[in-house]
């Protein structure tokens, strides 16, 4: 499925701590512009986002992005769920992104959010 190989390509891009192997898996599944957010930075292109990768792993060295759920898709938007697992096998909390998709099927914009939900 082309969806899902775009997703995964995007999570290898998160492990991938060799800059130009990251932005080589960051342009298999995105668009050059590509706009990514979450609640600590918002940037668009590749590079930007490279260089914010990078910046995680030296937050938190030899961690992994694993993704936990099926990816949920439809009218060019998706969703899908993630954990980062730390080195010593720990994990931060479950969080979702919400992506859009462009045109060609690679990814346009990445919203991430950390965390469950909070209770109304």
């Amino acid at each position: 499925m082309q969806t899902e190989h775009i997703i995964d390509s995007y999570c290898a891009a998160w492990n991938e701590e060799c800059e130009q192997n990251r932005l080589t898996l960051l342009r298999s599944c995105m668009i050059e512009d590509a706009v990514y957010v979450d609640p600590t930075t918002s940037l668009k292109g590749l590079a930007q986002l490279s260089e914010h990768i990078a910046a995680v792993f030296k937050r938190f060295p030899r961690s992994k992005i694993i993704r936990t759920s099926g990816i949920d898709h439809h009218h060019g938007i998706g969703r899908f769920s993630w954990v980062k697992e730390l080195h010593d096998g720990s994990r931060l909390a479950d969080s979702i992104d919400v992506v859009e998709f462009a045109a060609d099927g690679k990814l346009h914009r990445v919203i991430g959010f950390f965390g469950p939900l909070m209770s109304a």
